[in-house]
């Protein structure tokens, strides 16, 4: 299985990743309306959430009750309503890897994160062919509106059940989903089963590309991280003949080709159009 699937199959972010404190603008929690934010938008319900927290998301209150940001973000947050704050926390992360990956391109998505009870229209259909409705349990990508809607109860539950490090990569993942829309990778109509389940394995290559990128900037614990996202990958991992997603092995090992190889290996998994043009292209570009 190798040194790094082993690890995997059995990332804490460390406090250099945590986002200035002038950048992080704090959602509205009466109004129903998106309001736009320094990174994404909030999707609120027809509600007032609960008082604030004594100390800001991303601090904690030492002994002496005095509030200082987290060195580490595992065991940092308190409750769901944090999670907009790793949210952004997250995609300036994301962002900075795209813009380092892809310098010539704008590869930045628009994020919604849907507080709790939030309920609305996306732009996609459903598989029944309707609108497609966003929750706060959602956690996926809109090629149609390139928006990816993060439900915070979702979010949340990826941190507490499986640690700071597996809510972010499910971001990188539906943010590789974006990538493959801006390159123009589609599921064709001959090939609809097989595409679908193809383009969702290319995404795990993608998170495991920013996961190693992260490691290389010095932002990850890798032995942490590592527990964190093989603890997720358990759990989101399909199976079965009608599945659309990669069963564990397929889901490890293209997470784990992202993290060695960086997002260029993640061509082969849709061989037919790739994600990422090479200098040995027609075209000579490394733009999706």
């Amino acid at each position: 299985m190798g040194v790094f699937l082993l690890a995997l199959a059995t990332m804490t972010l460390a406090g250099c990743m945590q986002a200035p404190s002038e950048q992080i603008t704090p959602p509205p929690t009466a109004e129903a309306s998106p309001q736009q934010a320094v990174l994404s938008e909030v999707l609120n319900p027809q509600a007032t959430t609960g008082p604030a927290a004594s100390c800001a998301p991303g601090q904690f209150a030492d002994s002496r009750g005095i509030c200082l940001p987290c060195l580490d973000y595992e065991g940092c947050f308190t409750k769901s309503s944090d999670m907009y704050y790793f949210l952004n926390t997250g995609v300036e992360l994301i962002h900075r890897f795209g813009a380092s990956e892809f310098p010539t391109v704008d590869t930045s998505a628009k994020w919604l994160f849907v507080r709790t009870g939030a309920t609305g229209d996306e732009g996609c259909t459903d598989g029944a062919g309707g609108r497609a409705r966003y929750n706060d349990k959602s956690y996926e990508y809109c090629p149609s509106d390139r928006r990816v809607y993060v439900g915070e109860q979702s979010m949340w539950r990826y941190y507490t059940d499986h640690g700071d490090a597996a809510p972010i990569v499910g971001l990188a993942h539906e943010w590789g989903h974006h990538l493959q829309n801006l390159a123009g990778i589609v599921v064709r109509a001959d090939h609809q089963r097989e595409d679908i389940l193809a383009q969702e394995i290319q995404a795990d290559c993608v998170a495991g590309a920013w996961g190693g990128w992260a490691n290389r900037q010095g932002i990850m614990d890798a032995e942490d991280d590592l527990k964190d996202v093989g603890s997720l990958m358990r759990v989101i991992a399909d199976f079965g003949p009608t599945r659309q997603h990669g069963d564990l092995d397929e889901r490890i090992e293209a997470f784990s080709t992202g993290y060695a190889q960086g997002v260029t290996a993640c061509n082969k998994y849709v061989p037919h159009a790739p994600l990422v043009q090479t200098a040995a292209s027609p075209s000579g570009s490394t733009t999706p």
